[in-house]
């Protein structure tokens, strides 16, 4: 037989209440430039910081001159939460200024900057921030070229590396541009025993202290737009009589910080510049099964249009065929509650043959798209020949796939430009496809300022303001 123990139960909880640390992490601002057709290395940049980002992380990414894809993407990463602020800078405003414009914005008592062609894995940024608050003497902490960092002890810098030992000393024209600097003093040239030229933090990827920001002009100076920017601000750091390191070690692999660039040495121009986003789906093989006039290309274009709607909005869909389009939107929004119109004139094949297309039943419409209805859907269908029809649904996004000649695309489009809500925004396909020659200039003519990706259109009825980061603002 077996015994039994005789245990003492508290019978109250322990006081430890008044014991316990109570932490919450501090904000750290991170600051992300693009601009033009790079939107692969951008998706790549920023969907690495997915991964890890946290609710003290403020993702501040500033834009320019971008392209309709690269738009589309950024609107929808800030729609879904990834992108804090996002920021649309004037045409031609180059990364030094983006950056120092991003700043202006910037909540955070430490800044990071990470170039979009940077992948930045967990836990880097944290311990960077970590160190620049902690160790005062740390001017930028970040991707040092070649050795620890560049470092002052008593009054000297007595750890450096210089970019070439047989050639020691700065360029002239650039000695000229730190010696005018409003942040200079002259004890960074006196510690070195002249102006050296030395290797220093590549800001591709860097971190530094609001304060010390502030202190040194806010940002990148006005003397360089791009190349020699980075030795430029360390100098400025370097001459406060701040150190300028490397992070740590155990970070320096592929899995925390890498060149996106070095994925694709298999090509002359390592893709830099391409526009194209790697995307998966559920709706990809569905619509592949279906058909349809779309490349695959434009369906994910016209998926990432569709993930910026906002929750409670109305979407209309005119001209669904087999539901390719209907599904695309479907999917992008099927955590939100939307209130849907799909316009078709279904089993009339009088009226699909305006777009050169066999007509398609109501039944197989409604077979093809019901696996991607959500619960927070309401889906309204209506059969007609859009010429019929005197108005759309008041709409926040519409896209427009319907009759292709030029009596229909004209009538559709003034509909269309009618329904639209005041940030509504207005999608149509086949803008510039040579089979049908008429959309392109009615679009043009209705749409003034539409611009595409592919063969689908997109106008916005109120598009975001340019902001613009002159040096006369510090």
């Amino acid at each position: 037989m077996f015994g039994s123990a005789n245990l003492a139960l508290p019978t109250e909880e322990p006081e430890l209440m008044h014991d316990a640390l109570l932490f919450k992490p501090k904000p750290i601002s991170i600051i992300i430039t693009t601009y033009g057709t790079d939107t692969l290395y951008t998706q790549a940049c920023l969907e690495s910081i997915r991964r890890w980002k946290n609710a003290h992380h403020e993702l501040i990414v500033v834009t320019h001159d971008e392209s309709v894809l690269l738009r589309a993407y950024l609107d929808a990463g800030n729609a879904d939460g990834l992108i804090s602020r996002l920021i649309f800078a004037a045409p031609g405003h180059g990364h030094t200024r983006s950056f120092n414009l991003g700043v202006q914005y910037a909540n955070a008592d430490v800044l990071f900057n990470i170039c979009n062609d940077i992948l930045i894995g967990p836990s880097l940024v944290d311990d960077c921030a970590h160190k620049l608050r902690s160790d005062p003497q740390l001017g930028i902490i970040g991707w040092h070229w070649y050795n620890e960092g560049t470092f002052w002890n008593n009054g000297r810098i007595t750890d450096y590396r210089l970019r070439d030992e047989n050639l020691p000393d700065m360029d002239a024209e650039h000695e000229v541009n730190i010696r005018g600097a409003p942040w200079f003093t002259g004890r960074l040239f006196a510690a070195l025993g002249g102006p050296k030229w030395l290797c220093l933090c590549n800001t591709s990827f860097f971190g530094v202290r609001r304060a010390l920001l502030d202190g040194i002009g806010g940002g990148f100076g006005s003397q360089y737009s791009h190349y020699w920017a980075d030795d430029f601000m360390n100098y400025a750091v370097l001459d406060q009589g701040l150190d300028v390191r490397h992070f740590e070690e155990k970070f320096r692999h592929q899995e925390f910080m890498h060149e996106h660039q070095y994925d694709h040495t298999d090509v002359p121009d390592r893709r830099r510049h391409e526009d194209a986003v790697l995307y998966e789906g559920a709706f990809l093989p569905a619509i592949r099964l279906l058909g349809g006039g779309m490349q695959e290309h434009e369906s994910i274009f016209l998926h990432l249009l569709a993930r910026s709607i906002t929750d409670g909005a109305t979407v209309t869909n005119v001209g669904v065929w087999r539901g390719s389009s209907a599904i695309v939107l479907l999917d992008a929004l099927r955590s939100k509650r939307i209130n849907f119109f799909f316009i078709d004139c279904f089993d009339l094949s009088g009226v699909s043959a305006m777009s050169n297309q066999p007509s398609v039943s109501l039944g197989e419409f409604l077979k093809y798209i019901e696996p991607f209805v959500a619960g927070g859907h309401t889906v309204r269908v209506i059969q007609a020949n859009t010429l019929s029809l005197k108005r759309f649904p008041k709409s926040d996004f519409i896209f427009v796939d319907a009759g292709h000649t030029e009596e229909c695309i004209t009538h559709d489009a003034r509909l269309a430009r009618v329904c639209l809500t005041a940030q509504g925004v207005a999608a149509f396909h086949d803008y510039g496809c040579p089979d049908w020659p008429a959309i392109k200039p009615v679009l043009d003519r209705e749409f003034p300022g539409i611009q595409s990706h592919g063969t689908v259109a997109v106008y916005r009825a109120s598009d975001s303001p340019r902001v613009n980061f002159t040096w006369e603002d510090v």
